[in-house]
This record gives C-alpha cells, structure tokens and sequence, in this order.
C-alpha cells in the first residue's frame, strides 16, 4: 500500500477513532485467528532491546513505514489497539500514538525529532476556517479541516491540527483576549467596590479608646 492509498481512507479512520469503544483497554480477544504474530524490528539491532510484548525496536529510530501501514490496515478491519499491540508486537502506547496521529493530521509518517514546527495558521487559513464555521455553525474542526484540504486552501502536509483550529474558533467567540477566570474577578471586585463602602476613610484618625465624657 503507498502513502496516496493511505491518504485515501483518511475519512474512514477518522469515524472508527470517533467510537467511543476504539481505544477502550477491553479484554484481548482472539477473534480472526489468521493473522499471525508479526514480529518488528530485526534481530540484530544495535542499540535496540525487546519490549514487554517480545517485540525488538531500535533506539532512537521511530518505527518501519510498513509496520505502520500493517497497524492501519488492521485498525480498518475492526481490530482494537489492544488487539493490534498483542499480534505486532507493538506496545499499545505506540499503536494508540499513530491511530491518533494519523485521525489528526492524515499521515502514519514518524514526527520530526526537534526544531521547531511550520506556522500553517496564516491569514487565509483563519478567514477561511472562521468563514466555514459562520456559513455552518455545527461544523465540527475535523469537517473544518477537511474542508480546507478539499477546496485546496492548503496541502495535506500544511493543514492546521483540529486542536489549532478549534483554538482559532474559541480565540475569535473570546476577541478580548482576557482569560475568563480574571476578568469574572475583576467584575467581582468592582461590585463590591460599588456596594461596600469604606469603613475608614482615608485621611481620618483611628480612635483606639473613648472617654464617658465622649458619650454624655
């Protein structure tokens, strides 16, 4: 399978990491018995080890491309990640990481290592994006992101995160820019500033003891 075949079942994968039961910690089942365990990485590995599950990695080296496109199949087909980390070999963090990142962005490629990413929100992006959420206000950021990439706004190795857009969308319902918690405080302080009145005003003595000609 190349990466254009894999990009073409972006939409399918999105809906199956959408249930609420694909990343559940069930019980492993041995349903479909026909595939077989597969074991990751080679033997003679340098710097490598064998994780819990007996399967070899690498060190610092992110995992072979067709393992990630056997752990995408398999997702297709059904299969749980619990049940893809026991039959790869492949840790369940490692599987759920890739599952995500690939619902999220569109890709199964491994992350850069360092340095810093490009800035893919740009000004048509934004007009874009909050264009689309006027024009239908029960877009989700996944439809959203979609939808730039189908109309050819930006290319798929550009398009902002979900996590991004849905930023840009609580940044523009929010323009003043002041986290909520601070300014409900400051409401508050001016309230009571209004309604309580000083006990002591400035300026004015403290009396610390009176006399009973004071008082007659």
């Amino acid at each position: 399978m190349d990466l254009q075949a894999v990009s073409g079942i972006h939409s399918q994968l999105q809906a199956f990491v959408l249930r609420s039961d694909c990343f559940g910690h069930g019980q492993d089942s041995d349903e479909d018995s026909s595939f077989q365990h597969e074991t990751v990485g080679s033997s003679g590995a340098s710097n490598g080890g064998v994780n819990q599950l007996g399967g070899a990695f690498s060190n610092g080296k992110p995992l072979p491309l067709h393992v990630r496109v056997r752990i995408l199949e398999m997702a297709l087909l059904g299969f749980r990640p619990c049940d893809i980390s026991r039959r790869l070999l492949v840790s369940h963090g490692c599987v759920s990481k890739i599952l995500s990142r690939f619902a999220e962005t569109g890709s199964i490629l491994p992350g850069a290592i360092g340095g810093s990413k490009p800035r893919v929100s740009t000004p048509l992006v934004i007009e874009k994006i909050l264009r689309y959420k006027k024009e239908n206000g029960s877009l989700f950021a996944w439809e959203i992101r979609e939808r730039l990439l189908r109309e050819g706004v930006c290319p798929r190795e550009a398009l902002p995160s979900v996590s991004s857009i849905n930023r840009i969308l609580r940044k523009k319902q929010d323009p003043s820019g002041v986290p909520q918690r601070h300014q409900r405080n400051c409401e508050e302080e001016t309230v009571l500033r209004n309604v309580s009145p000083p006990l002591v005003t400035l300026g004015s003595p403290v009396r610390k003891s009176f006399r009973i000609d004071d008082i007659l």
